[in-house]
């Protein structure tokens, strides 16, 4: 914990840190991934907030 009582680390074991690393490390988004990122971040940026859901309808659509 930190001085204000948030936790700071983690101790996991060290397969699990390895099968995270490995995940992380491959991790590469597609050009299609790529492009809807950049449109949602220009949207985020020019404030176009008709572009995004709210979280609690994307809750409800997509509720499994």
């Amino acid at each position: 914990m930190d001085e204000n009582g948030k936790p700071s680390a983690v101790i996991i074991p060290w397969k699990q840190f390895e099968l995270i690393r490995e995940e992380l490390e491959n991790l590469e988004a597609t050009p299609e991934e790529e492009d809807a990122i950049a449109e949602a971040q220009k949207d985020r940026a020019d404030r176009n907030d008709e572009a995004f859901m709210d979280l609690k309808d994307f809750m409800a659509e997509y509720k499994s």
